[in-house]
């Protein structure tokens, strides 16, 4: 039996909240009955940024192209935020390896923008992410000094040792092959 809102208050639900009014508009237009194909690929099209067509316009009734970084983040985190909400999807979990390799393909301002843009997107969703980035201490380190502000967000850090005994390699293998064996007999 669900209760009705005292007098006053607002019905809330999952798409209120979207903070984004083109994202509340976008999401209501798609979860109308009767959407469509082209209603999805449009809503698709707005949320990786195209051009923003007068068919986007009519159809998700949104009035700003998602271009750039901040307003992208924005939208991931009303998506993530709206789902949570409905019970669909409680979080993202992003697993970034061998984070150093950025810094011999990007040059060092496109290095600080892609880190600019991985501190946006953990402050944006401070309750609904699991991050975990692998990256040389030396890599770090040069991150840390282009921004320190992405080394601040990051936390719970575990650093690995390698391994320096053959002892050590052998008890690693066995205990993953126990592993396979027991997850086998379950199966």
């Amino acid at each position: 039996m669900s209760e009705k809102p005292a007098a006053g208050q607002i019905d809330q639900t999952p798409i209120d909240a979207a903070r984004s009014q083109d994202m509340r508009s976008a999401l209501q237009s798609i979860a109308q009955k009767g959407c469509d194909q082209d209603k999805l690929k449009a809503f698709m099209e707005w949320l990786l940024g195209f051009r923003l067509l007068k068919a986007h316009r009519e159809a998700l009734d949104v009035q700003f192209r998602l271009d750039t970084v901040e307003s992208k983040t924005a939208a991931l985190r009303d998506l993530v935020l709206v789902s949570s909400e409905a019970g669909i999807l409680n979080g993202i979990f992003l697993l970034l390896d061998e984070l150093e390799k950025q810094d011999g393909v990007l040059g060092p301002t496109a290095v600080v923008r892609y880190l600019s843009a991985m501190r946006a997107i953990i402050d944006s969703l401070p309750n609904h992410l699991f991050m975990m980035i692998a990256v040389t201490p030396d890599a770090m380190r040069r991150y840390s000094a282009a921004l320190p502000a992405f080394r601040s967000r990051l936390q719970n850090q575990i650093t690995l040792s390698p391994l320096t005994e053959v002892s050590e390699a052998v008890a690693l293998a066995d205990f993953y092959m126990e592993a396979a064996r027991e997850q086998a007999q379950k199966d």
